[in-house]
């Protein structure tokens, strides 16, 4: 089955579940908003207002294959996983197709560049977190429609799935066709002047910069993470008790455990450190899990929430599982207490103690939330020594802290073969993939430091670049770098040859 007649087969079923009102199930008890988007907005319905035949046009516009790009503005309102996009015929085309377009390459990106901003030079509109979506020989299968408005039969991302909005606001599409067919002519439906979409264009696959060309109308088609509905929801009422006390949960619904919220109060500012550990019916049974949190309170009248993911860690569906809490560390002198319920909350109990018999429990409910973690929950235990595939004595330290930063250390070499440190972090690390300001410092010379002590204000932070991190699994990456002070750009593959962190990656 073709591309085009596979998509036109989904959105044949998505428009009668938009007009039904179904919702695309994504997990049990939760569902996925699929949305359709058509750029710019409000051309859904008619023609846009020029037409062009880039960047599939004819055989003179394609001499040596083409590279195009198009931007579309972020405040069109697409966002999410993109997993289609697809373009049309101009009211006025013929039909067309079957028609071949050898070798191509569709690349998605977040580019902090918009439609009125976009640079000839192809290579300044990417972004780091680039993805390959497509790669193969590409069928354009074409006709026009008998209701006045051509479908979006031209498609040229069919199940990319690349997440929109990691690294800046606008997405960049990016198609590089080796091999054009003879003969071809057709009119792409465009806009002209619009700032919500405008492309760049070459006739050359190899060209390094193109001309401006016309936007096209496009169709994309996005995905949005569902909201996960608690398994277990007590709200809280206000300070309850100390962390001696345990919680126990009866009847647990599912085979996984997620995310577990407790709301802690204290009374000193300052940095605390607690361990939360699950525990298979009593608190003497099998351990499901022990995760353990560091978190800043500013302000002690302040109620400040943790989040626990146990990374849906396997549990006895209709079970009982059983909570207790541990303060590693915290301010001298302070107490830690965690919220009680606002009861009755249906199976949610708050015991005595964190010791066997569990049957030793208090009137109160304690307060807590339990959700099953997201899918893309991050890979946790990634610190260690990273190394650049194929490339000796280059490569990085990562680190991720207890307050969820991703903290890069690039070991590589200046112009002069010199070693050269460059360092980035990211202060929120959520995801699979992690975009950074990178910087390098110079400070006092060895024999100043010996003769005089270190002197702090002979540092130098220079900004360097940024860098762009996507993680595949525990022990693969993939780094993209751009910097401004022109050492260029580039990407490259690491691996992982030890770990530093105490939690095996999973």
């Amino acid at each position: 089955m073709g591309v085009s007649s596979r998509l036109f087969q989904f959105r044949a079923w998505f428009g009668r579940a938009l007009l039904a009102g179904i919702l695309v199930t994504a997990q049990a008890g939760a569902f996925a908003a699929i949305a359709l988007f058509t750029v710019p907005n409000g051309l859904d319905g008619v023609e846009g207002d020029s037409a062009s035949s880039l960047p599939f046009g004819d055989t003179a516009a394609c001499s040596n294959g083409f590279r195009y790009q198009q931007v579309i503005n972020g405040d069109q309102g697409v966002f999410g996983t993109i997993g289609s996009i697809a373009f049309r015929l101009d009211g006025g085309a013929a039909p067309i197709g079957p028609l071949t377009y050898g070798n191509a390459t569709v690349t998605l990106s977040s580019t902090d560049l918009d439609a009125a901003s976009l640079s000839p030079n192809f290579d300044e509109n990417v972004g780091l977190d680039r993805q390959v979506v497509w790669s193969g020989d590409l069928q354009i299968d074409a006709a026009t429609s008998a209701m006045g408005t051509n479908p979006f039969d031209i498609v040229v991302v069919d199940g990319g799935g690349f997440m929109f909005g990691d690294e800046g606001d606008n997405l960049l599409i990016d198609i590089v066709v080796e091999n054009c067919p003879l003969g071809a002519a057709f009119f792409m439906d465009a806009v002209a002047g619009t700032d919500a979409t405008s492309g760049m264009f070459s006739g050359n696959a190899d060209s390094e910069s193109g001309s401006p060309a016309q936007g096209l109308v496009a169709e994309v088609v996005a995905s949005t993470p569902p909201p996960v509905p608690p398994l277990y929801n007590c709200p809280t009422v206000g300070a309850g008790d100390g962390l001696g006390r345990g919680i126990y949960l009866t009847d647990f619904p599912i085979d996984q455990l997620g995310r577990v919220t407790l709301t802690y109060r204290v009374n000193t500012p300052g940095r605390y450190r607690v361990e939360l550990t699950a525990r298979q019916g009593a608190y003497d049974g099998a351990v499901i899990g022990s995760i353990d949190r560091v978190f800043e309170i500013e302000d002690e009248t302040q109620p400040e929430p943790v989040t626990f993911d146990f990374r849906n860690a396997s549990v006895a569906p209709g079970s009982t599982v059983t909570f207790s809490q541990r303060v590693i560390f915290q301010p001298e002198g302070s107490s830690i207490f965690f919220d009680v319920g606002d009861g009755p909350c249906a199976d949610v109990f708050e015991t005595n103690g964190t010791t066997p018999p569990l049957d030793s429990i208090r009137n109160d409910h304690a307060a807590i939330t339990v959700t099953p973690s997201s899918a893309d929950s991050r890979l946790l235990g990634l610190g260690g020594n990273w190394s650049v595939v194929d490339r000796a004595a280059e490569g990085f330290m990562i680190d991720v802290t207890d307050l969820g930063q991703l903290v890069a250390i690039w070991f590589t070499y200046d112009d002069d073969g010199t070693q050269m440190w460059l360092i980035g972090t990211a202060q929120q690390f959520e995801d699979s993939g992690v975009g950074m300001a990178l910087f390098r410092t110079d400070g006092p010379t060895f024999e100043q430091i010996r003769q005089s002590g270190f002197d702090n204000s002979l540092i130098d932070i220079e900004p360097w670049g940024r860098m762009y991190i996507r993680f595949q699994d525990c022990n693969a990456a993939t780094v993209a770098w751009g910097s401004t002070i022109g050492y260029g750009e580039g990407d490259f593959e690491i691996e992982r040859l030890y770990e530093t962190e105490s939690n095996l990656c999973r």
